[in-house]
C-alpha cells in the first residue's frame, strides 16, 4: 500500500467520526497526513507517557478508561479520547484498556488546532467534545 492511499483510507475513517465529518475531503485529507496509526488487540494498554500532546480517535473496537481515585468510563468507537485536560490532571494514575480489538487515529493537538484556525465550526464542535 503507498502512503498516498493509506493516508486517503485514514481520511476516509475520519469522515466516519463526528466532527470531523463536517470537515470538507482536502482538510481531513490534510489532517490525515499527520496521523499515526495504532492496531491493538484486547487487553493491550496504551502506553502511559504522562500527558500527551495528541488526541486518540478511536475508529474501532472499545477501551476502558482508569484514573485513581478509583473511576472507570468505557467508550466504544466511534469516539474521540483526550488524555489531557482536568479530569487528567485530578487523577495521580490512569491507565487505557483495550476491551476489544481496536483501530485507533493518533492526531497532533497542533494540527487540531491550526485546522480549527481555518474550519470555524470544527473548531467549536472539537473543543466542546475534548475543550482544545
Amino acid at each position: 500500500m503507498t502512503l498516498d492511499i493509506a493516508v486517503q483510507r485514514m481520511a476516509e475513517e475520519l469522515q466516519r467520526v463526528e466532527p470531523f465529518d463536517t470537515l470538507s475531503a482536502d482538510q481531513r485529507t490534510a489532517l490525515a497526513s499527520h496521523i499515526r496509526l495504532g492496531v491493538y488487540e484486547s487487553l493491550d494498554i496504551l502506553p502511559h507517557e504522562g500527558e500527551r500532546e495528541v488526541v486518540y480517535v478511536l475508529t474501532r473496537g472499545g477501551v476502558l478508561l482508569r484514573t485513581e481515585p478509583r473511576h472507570e468510563e468505557h467508550f466504544s468507537a466511534p469516539s474521540i479520547l483526550s488524555l489531557r485536560g482536568a479530569r487528567m490532571n485530578e487523577g495521580r494514575h490512569w491507565e487505557v484498556v483495550f476491551t476489544e480489538d481496536s483501530v485507533v487515529l493518533e492526531l497532533p493537538i497542533a494540527e487540531l488546532t491550526y485546522l480549527g484556525s481555518k474550519a470555524p465550526q470544527f473548531a467549536e464542535a472539537i473543543s466542546s467534545v475534548i475543550g482544545l
